[in-house]
């Protein structure tokens, strides 16, 4: 199986004095994905060649049981308040292959 690499995922905060979107009991978070620019064999991966991004996530790191497919390098994380979410997001090319899981981020909010 190849393995793509580098797909890192980061919070992308609300810019200026904006707050961030607050519901009672839900939040929204944007979250953004750093494209994979190579396979693991040091092969490019170009853009176009990325199918989608699988997030998963889950209030246990070692239990990663929801998740759903975006096709943009930005997506919103809603999510119930009082409850710390542990969040990872893998590559999947068009040929099927899917990465490793990229770095967990902690969403507590």
């Amino acid at each position: 199986m190849l393995r793509l690499l580098f797909v890192f995922l980061f919070l992308v905060g609300c810019g200026g004095n904006e707050s961030p979107q607050v519901v009672t009991g839900v939040r929204t978070t944007t979250m953004m994905i750093t494209a994979p620019e190579f396979y693991d064999d040091g092969t490019e991966l170009y853009y176009e060649d990325i199918s989608h991004y699988k997030v998963s996530y889950g209030t246990d790191p070692s239990n990663l049981y929801l998740s759903y497919d975006v096709t943009g390098l930005l997506f919103d994380f809603t999510e119930q308040t009082g409850v710390t979410w542990y969040v990872v997001v893998q590559t999947v090319d068009v040929y099927g292959n899917v990465s490793e899981m990229s770095n967990v981020k902690v969403l507590a909010f």
